[in-house]
């Protein structure tokens, strides 16, 4: 076995008045993939079992997002089992008697609020830090819809303490940084504002930017969440979502970025294009205030990516390193490529002019394209060229490969390349 966890099982006893808590159990849960539940806390629901079904592998390898839910297949007998991280057990407990409504809707008992059903198809509520939202999309390797208000863990913090008392080097850092702040938003902040502040530009002055700018756009909060959740979804070597929030400068650049738009709608232009110009300084990333991105986005490594003006970037969108998506030198106004949803751009590739890259594309490593291309299918090559199948297949490709992150595919399906 590779790892041992403690969970705390809460065992529920279904009858005519509702569901009531019987006891609590401490279990120890032994996997041998340690890629289960190592580095990941996860809201369990089973059928009143003392220990996690032996099909639980396959259903946690099936579930992609690291914070899903069991199937509601599991909820059956006259028990109703809730396995919860072990790092707050007392808080689980809590949590767990006051989401009764959920509860009951879990095994069925009664219809899910209209409301809470509402939000269900747009939403996810993670509990980073309480109850972050963020939205999502079904399907498989996607960010899923999660309904995640019955235990309010704060993951983020967790793994702080972790590593904290594993490195005892790094625990001023992290208490610093992540666990002395009450929430996300006061936590990329102060990290945001430490790394791009300098001696004329102060961290404090920055603090109070990304928290005011944060906290007054729902919006931006959410987008910060459904990128964490992209780049732990996405990205294998991603350990955690304090891994990603501390260390990764592809998103932490995109978080600067969407403070920068704001300012810039706020017609704040010079505070922003500072802004900027401490991104490309300190995070070789250098994306211009005006460009529009959207949420769910993953710059993996990051480095030397360039976004022009009057670029538009789509949700679900990975970008590797060395990506410029950047004018044609002599065009003005709208002049900047356009990217759909679950594009996939590999790394080194150039894209240029007012070019429509359409939903579910994919731009192979080194390509350097001048024209628009079509939805679901593969451009390759300097000039890039629309590539077909061999036997007369399709040149659509698989649907969205910003999330699978499957850089390869276009050479085993569509060419006889060999070495």
């Amino acid at each position: 076995m590779e790892f041992q966890q403690q969970l705390l099982c809460i065992q529920v006893n279904r009858s005519n008045d509702g569901l009531h808590i019987k006891k609590e159990v401490l279990v120890l849960f032994a996997g041998g993939d340690g890629n289960l539940l190592e580095h990941r806390d996860v809201l369990f629901l089973a059928a009143g079992l003392s220990r996690v079904p032996d099909n639980s592998k396959s259903i946690l390898e099936h579930t992609k997002c690291p914070l899903d839910i069991l199937p509601t297949s599991l909820l059956h007998l006259g028990k109703l089992g809730i396995l919860a991280s072990w790092h707050n057990p007392h808080h689980a407990l809590l949590a767990a008697r006051r989401s009764t409504k959920e509860i009951h809707h879990a095994a069925r008992l009664t219809p899910l609020p209209r409301a809470w059903e509402a939000r269900r198809g747009c939403e996810a509520r993670v509990g980073a830090f309480g109850t972050t939202r963020a939205s999502g999309s079904g399907g498989r390797g996607k960010i899923r819809c999660m309904k995640f208000s019955i235990v309010r863990e704060r993951w983020i913090k967790a793994e702080a303490r972790r590593d904290a008392d594993a490195e005892p080097a790094l625990a001023s850092f992290l208490y610093a940084t992540v666990l002395s702040h009450p929430s996300l938003e006061r936590s990329l902040s102060f990290h945001l504002a430490n790394k791009l502040c300098s001696s004329t530009l102060l961290s404090t002055l920055l603090y109070d930017l990304f928290l005011a700018s944060l906290t007054a756009h729902p919006s931006l909060r959410a987008a910060v969440v459904a990128d964490l959740l992209a780049a732990r979804a996405r990205d294998p070597a991603c350990v955690g979502f304090s891994h990603c929030l501390l260390n990764y400068k592809g998103f932490l650049a995109i978080q600067a970025h969407r403070v920068a738009h704001v300012l810039w709608a706020q017609n704040r232009r010079p505070l922003a294009l500072a802004l900027q110009s401490r991104v490309a300084d300190v995070f070789a990333v250098d994306i211009h205030p005006a460009a529009v991105v959207g949420k769910a986005i993953l710059l993996d490594h990051a480095t030397g990516v360039v976004i022009g003006e009057t670029a538009v970037v789509g949700d679900n969108v990975s970008i590797l390193h060395h990506v410029t998506l950047g004018g044609t030198g002599k065009a003005v106004g709208d002049r900047h490529p356009k990217i759909g949803d679950g594009v996939l751009i590999g790394a080194g590739a150039t894209i240029l002019g007012n070019v429509m890259i359409g939903a579910g594309a994919k731009i192979g490593a080194g390509s350097v394209v001048l024209i628009d291309v079509p939805a679901r299918s593969t451009a390759v090559g300097n000039p890039a060229r629309l590539i077909g199948g061999r036997k007369g297949e399709s040149d659509k490709d698989e649907d969205m490969p910003g999330e699978s992150m499957d850089h390869t595919s276009f050479i085993r399906q569509w060419s006889d390349y060999t070495i």
